[in-house]
C-alpha cells in the first residue's frame, strides 16, 4: 500500500433510452428487466476479484457513470454502496457522484439517493434550446432541462450539470443563453464541452452542419467572461467550478491518479509493479456478468507513457506540482522532459513548473501533438 497512487472507482451503468447521435461511450438501449440484478452481482464479485489491484487503498471518490444511471433503481445503488463500505477502505466524506438524466428526476429519486450515499450529482442537460436539444438528439426538452435544474438546486446536493456547445443549429447566443439560466439557478460546478465528432457514432457517419471556427471562438469568448464575471474558475479543460465544489475524481484522472473501473466497457489505470498499467471490461452485459476479468492489459511505457501522461496532466490549467508528481509515481523521462522544452520554446508550456501557458492552454490540441 505504501507509495502507490490515489484510487478512485468509476462504476458503469451502460442502459440509456436511446443512443444519441453524438455519443460514442459503450451503452445499451436494452431493458434492464432481470439483467439489472444479475450486473450489480457481477459488480460485487468484480470488486472481489480486484483486491490484489486496491491493494487495501481506501477508495477516494466514487463515480456512477454510464450510461444512464439514473435509469436504475435506487435499492441497488444503496445495496451496492452497503457493500463496498462493508468490505473495502473508503474515505471519510468520500464524494459520491452519481450522472442523471432530466427526465428521470424527481425529488423522490434524488431523496432516495442521498439515502442512499449519494452527495453529489451530474445532470447532462446539454442545452435549455428546445431546437438544439432536438438537434443533438435527446430524449428530453427544454421544459424538461429547467425543471431539472431546479430540482438539482434545491437537493442541497453539489450539483453540476453538462452543457453541449458548438452543435448544429446552434450559435454563441445560444450558449450565453444557456449559461445565463445556469448562472441563475445557483450551481457551482459546470462541466462545458465543445461537440466532437467522434468515429463510430451516428454523427460521424451523418456530418451535421456545425457552427463556423469564427463562430466558435466567440461563443468560447462570451463563455469565459461570463463565468469569470460570476466568480467561476477554470481549472481543467472542460470543467468551471466555484470555490470547494471541483470535481475530486475527474481531478484525478487529469493528475494521472489511479482509477478502478467495474461494469461492461469500463476503463481502469493503475501502477502495479513499478509501471502504470490501463485496461478495461468486456463490452457487452452479457460477456461482462459472465467474465469481469480485465482485457487488453497495456503496460505503459517509453513513448506511450509520455504521451499519455501529456494527455493528461496538462489538462490541468494550474498545472502539476512536485507533490503530485510522487504522490501519483509519475516520473518524467529524459525524452519526455526533453519534448517538453520545445513546448517552452514554441510559447505552450510553462518554463518554473510541469503546465500550459495561456497560449498552450488554448491550443492544447497542438501543445500535446508534441509528445505524439
Amino acid at each position: 500500500m505504501d507509495n502507490l497512487p490515489e484510487l478512485s472507482l468509476y462504476v458503469h451503468l451502460p442502459w440509456c433510452d436511446k443512443k444519441c447521435p453524438y455519443c460514442d461511450f459503450n451503452i445499451t438501449t436494452d431493458s434492464l428487466n432481470d439483467s439489472v440484478k444479475e450486473l450489480f452481482n457481477a459488480l460485487k464479485n468484480d470488486l472481489d476479484q480486484s483486491e490484489p489491484l486496491i491493494n487495501q487503498r481506501p477508495f477516494k471518490s466514487i463515480y456512477f457513470g454510464g450510461g444512464t444511471p439514473s435509469k436504475v433503481p435506487t435499492t441497488f445503488i444503496k445495496d451496492f454502496l452497503d457493500f463496498l463500505h462493508s468490505k473495502f477502505k473508503v474515505v471519510l466524506n468520500c464524494e459520491v457522484s452519481f450522472e442523471a438524466n432530466p427526465i428521470d428526476l424527481t425529488s423522490d429519486y434524488i431523496a432516495e439517493l442521498k439515502d442512499s450515499g449519494i452527495n453529489r450529482m451530474s445532470v447532462g442537460i446539454q442545452s435549455f434550446d428546445d431546437q438544439y436539444l432536438g438537434s443533438l438528439g435527446r430524449n428530453h426538452n427544454a421544459s424538461d432541462s429547467l425543471k431539472a435544474l431546479r430540482l438539482l438546486s434545491e437537493s442541497e446536493l453539489i450539483g453540476t450539470i453538462d452543457l453541449i456547445y458548438g452543435g448544429p443549429n446552434s450559435n454563441s447566443q445560444t450558449l450565453k443563453n444557456d449559461l445565463e439560466i445556469f448562472l441563475d439557478a445557483g450551481i457551482n460546478h459546470l462541466s462545458l464541452y465543445q461537440l466532437n465528432i467522434e468515429p463510430n457514432t451516428i454523427f460521424y457517419k451523418k456530418r451535421p452542419l456545425l457552427p463556423t471556427e469564427n463562430e466558435i471562438e466567440k461563443a468560447e469568448i462570451i463563455s469565459s467572461d461570463l463565468l469569470v464575471k460570476n466568480d467561476f474558475n477554470q481549472y481543467e479543460i472542460s470543467s468551471w467550478s466555484k470555490e470547494n465544489s471541483k470535481s475530486i475524481h475527474n481531478q484525478n484522472y487529469w493528475k494521472y491518479g489511479d482509477y478502478l473501473g467495474i461494469g461492461p466497457g469500463a476503463s481502469s489505470k493503475i501502477f502495479k509493479d513499478n509501471f502504470h498499467h490501463r485496461f478495461r471490461k468486456r463490452n457487452s452485459i452479457k460477456s461482462y456478468i459472465n467474465d469481469t476479468k480485465p482485457i487488453h492489459m497495456e503496460k505503459l511505457e517509453g513513448k506511450e507513457l509520455d504521451f499519455d501522461l501529456a494527455i493528461n496532466i496538462l489538462r490541468n490549467k494550474s498545472g502539476i506540482d512536485d507533490k503530485n508528481l510522487a504522490t501519483n509515481q509519475i516520473k518524467l523521462s529524459e525524452r519526455f522532459i526533453k519534448k517538453y522544452k520545445i513546448g517552452v520554446d514554441l510559447g505552450y508550456f510553462q518554463k518554473s513548473r510541469l503546465g500550459t501557458t495561456d497560449k498552450g492552454f488554448k491550443f492544447l490540441d497542438d501543445a500535446v501533438s508534441i509528445f505524439s
